[in-house]
């Protein structure tokens, strides 16, 4: 993810995915949440995920 405005240096906010995160991001979408299941699904689809993302992670019971 980059910002859109053109006058704005392009910085990068998104990071790739470890495999931690990867095994938590499934046991996620595999939760009875959809809401959670979609999102969790949406990252492991990406492979990347924003700094917002890591912080639902952390919301969420994910420990480094």
């Amino acid at each position: 993810m980059t910002t859109t405005n053109h006058n704005a240096k392009t910085t990068r906010t998104t990071m790739r995915l470890d495999n931690d995160l990867r095994k938590f991001l499934r046991e996620c979408a595999s939760c009875q949440s959809l809401g959670i299941a979609a999102w969790a699904s949406r990252i492991l689809r990406a492979r990347e995920m924003a700094v917002t993302d890591m912080e639902r992670c952390l919301k969420l019971g994910f420990e480094f």
